[in-house]
């Protein structure tokens, strides 16, 4: 049973409740699942019941995700602030102490006191790894919120007006509707090209650091980059080092003349430390310039961006009681805009701009057998209503298309809507069978 907007969802419940359903998915809905697509051909009712399954892990995986992020967000951070004090400022406090000639100013026994938050850090640690898979895990086995809000609900009153053996020919895109699948192209604003040249540049300064932080951990990284250098950079180099020495604590020292006295674990975690600090310092200085250039110029845009997505997301056709065929065809473009600007007050400002146009493509063809018609009032259509009429040797096909806009992507079809542009269709037309009245 899928709980309604008025009943709330406990986080724990709904950790269950997803593992649950997971658990009751057969082998078809789990090849759905993890394909993000369902295709075939069904009547109505059996389609019911398959989908209802994945509507209901769907609202609970939504309600347990966010949880679970929030939980691996914090206790990454908190495995950072325990590996800090309990790991590196132990090893890092003595050789500062020694540099500053500040012996005496804390006891060792204050530095074997912190080891129990090296041991807290390893469970942390665990604590977060679990959690970042787990939320991984959510958000690949997730699927669209279409499948809930508006076909399952349009389904079922469409098996209403079929008969029984009427059978549904139904494709389906269960990917979220920004998926990268989906992406068209990208348009970039004035400042494109400083974008990107802050892009390269950090991208160069991360590089450097990797490669500085294996020279100096790694013996034979360290043999090929001496190899490629230049003999003039060499000697700077040797020359940089060698000042620098009488001035750098004998740790240090140690470190940078036998790196494999370290071990390989220790090794990896200061390559990791010497790579964050360089990208942390390459970022904060090329974001610092980019707001600069913002101040200096008023019109100036940073990191204007404008993402076009085309999203089709449904069809399906069905054969109703009547004996007239409905086909319908569900697209969406999808625009996001983002950009950085500054108003007239001075601030600097980022906004995010979401465009989505939803087109309803419906195409209804009726026995001329069964049925005459009356002549379409455009006055009397719903506004943004195409509709095109054309006959054929047995039926009259009328292929309506409208489009909609909504300016938030948590918006969805509107099954009312779908089914005000079928009626309007339906009121101008007359059975031929007079038992079944005037109008149908």
């Amino acid at each position: 049973m899928i709980p309604t907007k008025k009943e709330p969802i406990s986080r724990g419940y709904a950790f269950i409740k997803a593992i649950q359903m997971l658990f009751m998915l057969t082998p078809r809905q789990w090849w759905w699942l993890f394909r993000k697509q369902i295709a075939g051909e069904q009547t109505p009712q059996t389609w019911i019941k398959l989908l209802r399954p994945l509507a209901a892990y769907n609202q609970y995986n939504n309600a347990f995700r966010g949880k679970v992020k929030r939980v691996a967000w914090v206790s990454l951070w908190i495995t950072l602030i325990l590996y800090f004090f309990g790991s590196r400022l132990p090893t890092w406090l003595p050789a500062l102490i020694e540099y500053l000639s500040l012996d005496g100013l804390l006891e060792p026994s204050w530095f074997s006191s912190l080891s129990w938050l090296s041991d807290l850090h390893q469970v942390m640690l665990a604590l977060a790894v679990a959690a970042w898979v787990l939320f991984f895990f959510l958000k690949q086995a997730d699927i669209s919120d279409h499948l809930r809000n508006f076909l399952l609900p349009l389904i079922r009153i469409l098996s209403q007006e079929a008969t029984v053996d009427s059978q549904m020919n139904l494709r389906v895109a269960l990917h979220r509707r920004t998926h990268r699948r989906f992406h068209n192209y990208t348009e970039r604003g004035d400042a494109h090209w400083k974008y990107l040249l802050s892009q390269i540049l950090q991208y160069t300064v991360v590089g450097l650091g990797i490669v500085a932080a294996l020279t100096l951990f790694n013996l034979q990284v360290r043999d090929l980059v001496v190899a490629l250098l230049p003999d003039m950079v060499k000697t700077v180099l040797i020359d940089s080092i060698n000042q620098l020495r009488p001035s750098l604590p004998d740790s240090i020292v140690q470190i940078l003349d036998n790196p494999t006295s370290i071990p390989p674990l220790d090794r990896l975690l200061i390559v990791a430390e010497v790579v964050a600090f360089i990208g942390a310092l390459g970022y904060i200085f090329f974001r610092v310039l980019s707001l600069l250039s913002i101040k200096r110029h008023s019109d100036a845009r940073v990191r204007t961006s404008t993402k076009h997505y085309f999203y089709p997301w449904l069809t399906f056709s069905l054969y109703l009681a009547d004996d007239t065929l409905l086909e319908s065809t569900l697209t969406e473009r999808i625009r996001l805009r983002k950009r950085v600007k500054r108003n007239t007050s001075g601030k600097i400002k980022a906004k995010e701009k979401v465009s989505i146009q939803m087109i309803y493509g419906i195409t209804l063809r009726f026995p001329l057998r069964d049925y005459a018609f009356q002549p379409l009032e455009e006055d009397k259509l719903p506004t943004r209503l195409s509709v095109e009429v054309k006959t054929s040797e047995k039926r009259q096909a009328f292929k309506m298309k409208a489009k909609t806009k909504q300016n938030q992507l948590d918006t969805y079809p509107d099954v009312n809507l779908f089914l005000r542009y079928v009626t309007t269709i339906y009121q101008h037309t007359i059975r031929k069978d007079a038992s079944s009245g005037a109008h149908h």
